[in-house]
């Protein structure tokens, strides 16, 4: 976003006017939207309460990422974020959304505008009531889970072998 100035005047007890520079971010345009990670599903993917999974996703180019979204086949309380790949796993929270209550179907959730450079990332998702995405059963990719809720460091405590149709919208 790009700040704009907004100037208040403010009078005084001598009536002199005094002006208060605010600055309010402005969202930037995004000129051409895309996105990365899964687009595909297959079935009910049944991840365990109070548990972050995150799953592999590749971005091809330099993106700022607005939202996260992802299907849920019921609904939930929910959070979504992308973590750093470090020698091929989730690391380090980049950026993640509020916890969330999301009615089933496609969902999307805005995220503090996040650059981001083309390499490897994790998707991640995080749920207070049980199973409910939909997801790839046949991928043979497997998604890593860890305990807590989107915890700044990733600490891989199991697998799981699915992934959840879970993807980042991006500018770019």
């Amino acid at each position: 976003p790009t700040p704009t100035i907004t100037r208040t005047l403010t009078p005084s007890p001598t009536v002199n006017l005094t002006a208060t520079a605010t600055l309010t971010p402005v969202p930037t345009p995004c000129s051409t939207m895309g996105l990365f990670g899964y687009t595909v599903d297959t079935g009910n993917v049944s991840f365990s309460t109070f548990v972050t999974y995150a799953q592999p996703a590749t971005l091809t180019q330099p993106a700022t990422i607005r939202s996260i979204t992802a299907k849920l086949s019921v609904m939930h309380t929910v959070q979504f974020g992308i973590y750093s790949d470090n020698a091929g796993q989730p690391d380090t929270l980049l950026v993640s959304t509020d916890l969330i209550l999301l009615q089933a179907s496609f969902r999307t959730v805005p995220v503090v505008p996040t650059a981001l450079a083309p390499g490897n990332y994790w998707l991640a998702t995080y749920s207070t009531d049980g199973p409910g995405f939909w997801g790839n059963l046949s991928t043979g990719i497997t998604c890593y889970s860890g305990s807590g809720a989107m915890p700044t460091t990733f600490s891989v405590t199991g697998t799981y072998p699915a992934v959840a149709e879970l993807w980042a919208d991006y500018c770019y």
